[in-house]
């Protein structure tokens, strides 16, 4: 588990000729689940990682966490994606910490005015869900749910090329 999924630990690269490979970076926060043992390099009782990104449970109870806490987290990137704005705004991080643990999701939709399916602005507010066992249980099961939404234009490997040669310095 990574437990700080946020835009500026995710790269986008080309690499063996494959445009648009997604790099996870910055391991500082990771703990290793499975295998009958636990290993980790924080305490799982501290506050650490980025608030706009925190699930629910790391504040609840961070003995009580999974795969699905990276998708809360890969929730909130996608929605920031989607509409240049944070799923939860503003104040102290009080305030912020609050609202993690209080305030339902919203729609991304609401949050914008570009046209976002209804399955995506699905899908992210259940990755957002406040309760664990209401999100997607790994990325599988979100990239089965994007490979099922027909009105997205598909990202090609064409397409994906010809917007690096475009945009490469």
């Amino acid at each position: 588990m990574h437990r700080d999924v946020k835009p500026m630990n995710l790269m986008l690269c080309v690499q063996g000729g494959r445009h648009d490979v997604v790099k996870l970076l910055d391991f500082g926060l990771v703990k290793e689940i499975g295998g009958g043992h636990e290993e980790q390099l924080t305490q799982p009782t501290k506050i650490s990682g980025t608030l706009l990104y925190l699930a629910p449970e790391r504040l609840r109870a961070p003995d009580r966490v999974d795969a699905r806490t990276d998708i809360y987290s890969l929730g909130a990137v996608a929605f920031y994606l989607l509409t240049g704005k944070h799923h939860l705004s503003g104040g102290t991080d009080a305030d912020l910490l609050d609202r993690i643990l209080r305030q339902e999701p919203v729609a991304p939709s609401k949050r914008t005015d570009q046209p976002i399916p209804p399955e995506l602005d699905e899908l992210v507010r259940a990755c957002l869900s406040k309760e664990m066992d209401e999100r997607p249980a790994d990325t599988a099961a979100v990239l089965a749910v994007l490979d099922s939404i027909k009105s997205l234009e598909p990202w090609t490997e064409e397409r994906a090329a010809s917007w690096w040669r475009a945009h490469r310095g």
